[in-house]
């Protein structure tokens, strides 16, 4: 025969043991979940920029294209200029891989205009550099400097964003 109250003993230390486990396994999952959110804020008030164009690498840009960047998050509309956005070219480079201008090409930002407008993140999230038509089968460098701070928290990029293009030989 078997014994009701025994088996109702043992279902309640299986219980207990499984409740503790279950209360172990939620705690730990707190505390990753906590983890991440630090993780995550660690960097707020840093942009980061994405979108736009044309392409890192991208070669057969149009010389007379649209040059614009998104921001991750809305930007100081005082650090948005002709200091902390570029638009150099790269004479003698033969790819889109590589740029280091020399000089007046180092000294002349192809950037007349910089605006700061809507973009995909909201306002004050797109830059775009008014430029005149390229050169045909020319490497360009567009860059955001370190200058361009994000309007909630004043912060700098932590690294020049770059993004080397090759014009190709006709106007879209």
């Amino acid at each position: 025969m078997f014994d009701s109250s025994s088996l109702y003993a043992e279902g309640a230390r299986v219980f207990r043991m499984v409740t503790r486990k279950a209360g172990t396994l939620f705690f730990i999952l707190g505390l990753l979940a906590v983890s991440l959110v630090v993780v995550n804020t660690a960097r707020a008030g840093v942009p980061t920029f994405s979108g736009g164009g044309p392409g890192n690498g991208q070669v057969g840009t149009p010389p007379d294209a649209l040059i614009d960047i998104n921001a991750s998050e809305a930007l100081n509309p005082a650090t948005v200029d002709t200091t902390n956005v570029t638009l150099k070219k790269c004479t003698g480079a033969g790819d889109a891989l590589s740029c280091t201008p020399t000089g007046s090409d180092d000294t002349t930002n192809l950037c007349s205009t910089v605006t700061l407008g809507t973009g995909s993140n909201g306002a004050n999230t797109r830059i775009t550099c008014g430029a005149s038509v390229l050169a045909i089968n020319t490497t360009y460098r567009f860059r955001i400097g370190t200058g361009v701070q994000a309007a909630n928290a004043n912060e700098p990029n932590a690294a020049n964003v770059d993004r080397i293009f090759r014009t190709g030989g006709f106007i879209g």
